[in-house]
């Protein structure tokens, strides 16, 4: 007698396919936002909210993003990395510079401070400008690094974003 019933309700686990062979279900979460920017940004590089003295005049705090920084006057604490560039920030003249921003899952465009970081260590805004390094105890994790790629710009570091800033 054949009974059909799930391997397993939540989770990983497998299903049958038409075929009726098993099929194993993975897991690739990944969230994405969209968001304004204050000034250029290059694809892959780590962003921060822009939180300037004066209110940011593209619809308020939260809504808009700058490459991170440690040590720059408002983008300390990494909330995601830029899938996409753009050349300027937001202006009248120009109010359309609103970018991807992936803050949860897999990304393998993004860009580190340097090659000297482990798998599994934690990662935050670095001392380069939209790069991310080893986490200090201050500073709140972005991500966690799963495969490094060149340093700098180059954009092709692995990492987990484990969305810090709940978007």
């Amino acid at each position: 007698m054949s009974m059909l019933a799930p391997v397993k309700i939540d989770g990983f686990g497998v299903r049958r396919n038409a075929s009726d062979t098993e099929v194993a279900n993975t897991e690739n979460r990944k969230k994405f936002v969209r968001m304004f920017a204050s000034e250029a940004i290059d694809k892959g590089q780590a962003v921060a909210f822009d939180c300037n003295t004066t209110e940011p005049s593209t619809g308020g705090y939260g809504n808009t993003v700058v490459p991170s920084l440690v040590g720059g006057a408002s983008s300390q604490f990494a909330i995601g990395i830029a899938t996409e560039a753009t050349p300027t920030g937001y202006d009248f003249a120009n109010p359309d510079p609103i970018i991807m921003v992936q803050v949860e899952g897999i990304c393998t465009i993004a860009s580190i401070d340097d090659t000297n970081d482990d798998p599994g260590d934690m990662l935050a805004a670095g001392a380069g400008e939209g790069l991310l390094t080893i986490t200090t105890a201050v500073q709140m994790p972005t991500a966690v690094l799963m495969a490094e790629g060149s340093t700098g710009d180059g954009g092709n570091a692995t990492i987990y974003l484990i969305n810090p800033a709940n978007l």
